[in-house]
């Protein structure tokens, strides 16, 4: 029988992944503030919107929230989601200051 295993005891497993299913998503580490580790597509967007202003982020941020409900193109989703995430930090960090 296995042991008696008590409260507050620590357990320690071992696991194998033998398969990750699902589409692969690439990490985004791009600051908007700094523009550090920035593709180029997301400094050029980053650059375009900071010209812009906050009311245009704002205005943008909706727009591409109206376009995740529509049908978009699979491959068009993650730069959607990407673009979105920007605009919430940079109007996050212009709120700060």
């Amino acid at each position: 029988s296995p042991p008696r295993i008590g409260g507050g005891d620590v357990l320690v497993f071992t696991m194998e992944i033998l398969k990750i299913t699902g589409d692969k998503v690439p990490a985004s580490k791009c600051d908007p503030a700094t523009l550090a580790e920035c593709s180029d597509a997301e400094r050029a967007f980053v650059e375009k919107m900071r010209a812009k202003g906050k009311e245009a982020m704002a205005a943008e941020i909706s727009r591409l929230e109206g376009l995740q409900t529509a049908k978009v193109a699979p491959e068009k989703i993650g730069w959607m989601k990407a673009r979105v995430r920007l605009l919430r930090q940079m109007t996050e960090a212009k709120d700060e200051l």
